[in-house]
């Protein structure tokens, strides 16, 4: 009898398992097509995601949120709804690199306005020491990133 229950339960595991590997990849497809809407601006698309209970901080494989990527990709309104929404717009990828710090990089200075006007720590830095203003610096858009303080 106690084999049987060993086995039984051993076939439960087994197929729980297999359940918990295919919900995750079903999980990781939602994702891939939630930041695919965010990357080309699906306004649609976002909405239905967040209007049921996706988490507008969700990480990609990249360590990246939907803020950065609509940031780094210049959607400027995709950047409104997520911000709407309650992403966070502090929050750091792998290299400690904000949504802002992405946009300032690709030069979406109208988006980098409206990130700028978040309050995060000023005094944060990325992986490699840097802080917003270091940042800018290296891209040449210092003058730029000073003129939103003014």
């Amino acid at each position: 009898m106690k084999k049987i229950v060993a086995a039984v339960l051993l076939f439960l595991v087994s197929v729980n398992a297999y359940a918990n590997s295919d919900l995750k990849d079903e999980y990781k497809k939602l994702v891939d097509i939630f930041f695919d809407a965010v990357r080309v601006g699906h306004v649609g698309v976002v909405d239905e995601f967040l209007t049921n209970g996706f988490p507008v901080d969700q990480r990609n494989s990249q360590s990246y949120t939907p803020l950065m990527v609509a940031a780094y990709s210049g959607q400027t309104k995709m950047v409104d709804i997520l911000v709407a929404g309650g992403a966070d717009a502090c929050a750091t990828d792998k290299r400690g690199n904000t949504a802002l710090m992405g946009a300032l990089f690709k030069g979406e200075l109208g988006i980098v306005k409206k990130l700028y006007g978040i309050e995060c720590d000023p005094n944060a830095t990325n992986n490699a020491g840097q802080t917003l203003d270091d940042f800018a610096e290296m891209f040449g858009k210092q003058e730029f990133l000073q003129s939103l303080g003014s």
